[in-house]
């Protein structure tokens, strides 16, 4: 069964993304979905509720889950994923590269993003292990149509090495670190003056 907590942090962040102003166009905003809750069969049912109550064209919904809940019941999640999916709503696996990474998955794998854990983000300029395996789960992911998000960049260096290898996203205390609401709203209104917008 669903936990309130997850509907809670579900309807809240659509509903909290709906009121953010900016000129930049459409937002995301992605919700965490915990790993015993993948394969539960209401999870869709508790993704259109909250799309019907608080969803807004210009606001694009994600889910976050991590590799190891994929690997229970992989064919009752991707089944349940796929069907989200299907609702508009964009998957991502969560610290990618620290689970149980299967090729097998990539085959039919319903997710849209990937996101390189920061454990080999963080090594990415001094270990050269952690160097080839960033290259080479962004090279997996593109050939299977996945954007790749690198997790934990903190500053402009790995943040470059990391748009050499062709990853399209960086994401870490470089940009921002996590904040209320009211200080994300003047976050937002600062980049819009940065840009001049």
């Amino acid at each position: 069964q669903i936990k309130p907590l997850t509907i809670w942090a579900m309807n809240t962040a659509l509903r909290q993304a709906a009121e953010w102003t900016h000129p930049f166009g459409d937002l995301s905003v992605a919700v965490n979905v915990p790993a015993d809750l993948v394969s539960q069969p209401d999870l869709p049912d508790l993704v259109e509720n909250a799309l019907k109550l608080w969803g807004k064209e210009h606001v694009q919904l994600a889910l976050e889950i991590t590799e190891r809940s994929l690997v229970a019941t992989p064919e009752q999640s991707f089944r349940l994923l796929s069907k989200i999916r299907g609702m508009g709503v964009k998957v991502s696996i969560d610290d990618f590269g620290t689970g149980y990474s299967c090729l097998a998955y990539f085959r039919n794998i319903p997710a849209d993003e990937l996101k390189i854990d920061k454990s080999f983000i963080t090594g990415l300029l001094s270990d050269p292990a952690c160097a080839e395996l960033c290259s080479v789960i962004i090279d997996l992911a593109h050939r299977f149509g996945l954007s790749v998000v690198g997790e934990g960049v903190e500053d402009e260096a790995v943040a470059r090495a990391l748009l050499q290898r062709g990853c399209d996203i960086a994401q870490g205390h470089l940009y921002g670190k996590a904040m209320a609401t009211d200080a994300f709203q003047a976050w937002l209104d600062a980049q819009a003056g940065a840009f001049g917008t």
